[in-house]
């Protein structure tokens, strides 16, 4: 990550409380709250085929309203699948699909730490999910 710098910014008092609630819900700094509040604004800008996402992970990049998120996209990408295939497998618009390739490759850290915790997740079911059983499907058209 590259160096901070401080900047000085001029609010309304209506942002202002906004971002000091804000920061309280989240239980940050009103700086820490205000860098991702622009970090999301300059993602967006750069992005807007993308949204970040609250979730119990963290805020997530998903490709703009859909329930796809950019981290599954990158990995299938990652592990062999072509845009096309999984735009075709998911009926979505591959437009979706190369948007968030585009953003993975920028912010590719985070998107490898999300596939990292997922990998991790699966690998360990078994213990978060001690009564499941594991069943195999065929996917492929009868």
């Amino acid at each position: 990550m590259s160096e901070k710098k401080v900047v000085s910014i001029r609010l309304a008092e209506e942002q202002v409380e906004y971002l000091k609630r804000t920061a309280r819900r989240l239980g940050w700094t009103t700086s820490q709250t205000a860098a991702m509040l622009v970090d999301e604004g300059i993602r967006r800008e750069r992005f807007p085929e993308i949204e970040i996402r609250p979730t119990a992970a963290g805020r997530t990049a998903y490709i703009r309203g859909t329930r796809l998120p950019v981290w599954m996209m990158a990995d299938r990408v990652w592990r062999g699948e072509t845009p096309g295939e999984i735009a075709d497998s998911l009926r979505t618009p591959v437009s979706g699909i190369l948007a968030a390739l585009a953003y993975a490759e920028v912010f590719r850290d985070e998107i490898e730490e999300c596939i990292a915790l997922d990998d991790e997740i699966g690998a360990n079911l078994q213990d978060y999910l001690p009564r499941a059983e594991i069943v195999t499907v065929d996917a492929s058209p009868a």
